[in-house]
């Protein structure tokens, strides 16, 4: 077990650093990119700002915690942002048939396919996001005690695996249907609602968010442990179990899908 996971990392490592050096070669096209993704959301936080010149918060949800909320999906969202970048081009390898060299290799089917390629504009992200983290905090008056680091990076990880999932299981539908485009896409929009309290949604969505799509604990509930203290404490447990089980759901139907693949005549 121990030689198969340092085998992976090693291997993982080794594909990763001659990605990275053959896009270093694109340092402009980094640097433009990564500044992109900062602006991007510097202007949907300043849009939120804007709304409360005129009101002090909204259903009891100050600027500061808003901020805290988006700035925490930020930094969940990075890991996939970075490492899965090459889901997005499941659909156009299924159609021309390139994805069958994934089958000739002696190691796992998912973990080569998101080997090949990472997204380093995904840095941008992550730093814009736990910028975003300071700055609430230290308006919220949250005291990072060791307790809560621990819990930061235990709930930040476990929030990446449920958006991480979210590719995953969204993009496996083009074994079926050839074009997972549209609903990536689709999956996106709705993440996006992650970057907000499910309590100024409506009942609707926040049950929804919070049962069938948990996207509520892919920020909302783990950044409201830190926020709201113990009225949130539930998140400590549930987030992490519900990343786990979503991940196991993902790879599963992934690989379901790729047994089902059989190639461009299926």
């Amino acid at each position: 077990m121990l030689d198969s996971i340092k085998f992976h990392v090693d291997l993982y490592l080794s594909l990763i650093a001659q990605h990275i050096k053959s896009k270093m070669q694109y340092r402009a096209d980094f640097i433009i990119g990564a500044f992109s993704i900062i602006v991007i959301n510097a202007v949907s936080i300043v849009s939120i700002w804007i709304v409360f010149q005129n009101v002090d918060d909204i259903k009891g949800w100050s600027f500061a915690e808003l901020v805290f909320i988006y700035s925490f999906y930020l930094v969940a969202s990075s890991p996939s942002q970075i490492l899965c970048e090459n889901l997005w081009t499941m659909s156009s390898k299924l159609v021309d048939g390139s994805f069958i060299k994934y089958y000739t290799k002696p190691v796992n089917m998912l973990f080569y396919y998101l080997s090949e390629t990472v997204d380093l504009k995904g840095l941008g992200l992550l730093g814009f996001g736990f910028f975003g983290l300071s700055y609430a905090s230290n308006e919220i008056g949250i005291a990072w005690s060791p307790l809560n680091v621990v819990a930061l990076v235990f709930l930040l990880i476990s929030a990446s695996l449920i958006i991480a999932s979210f590719m995953i299981l969204t993009s496996a539908s083009s074994f079926w249907t050839r074009y997972s485009f549209g609903l990536m896409t689709l999956s996106e929009r709705l993440k996006d609602f992650s970057k907000y309290p499910v309590s100024i949604l409506g009942k609707p969505l926040s049950v929804l968010f919070s049962t069938l799509l948990p996207l509520a604990f892919s920020a909302y509930y783990p950044s409201a442990y830190f926020i709201r203290g113990d009225e949130y404490s539930f998140a400590l447990l549930l987030t992490p179990i519900i990343g786990v089980a979503f991940f196991l759901i993902a790879y599963y139907i992934w690989n379901l899908g790729a047994q089902y693949y059989e190639g461009t005549g299926a």
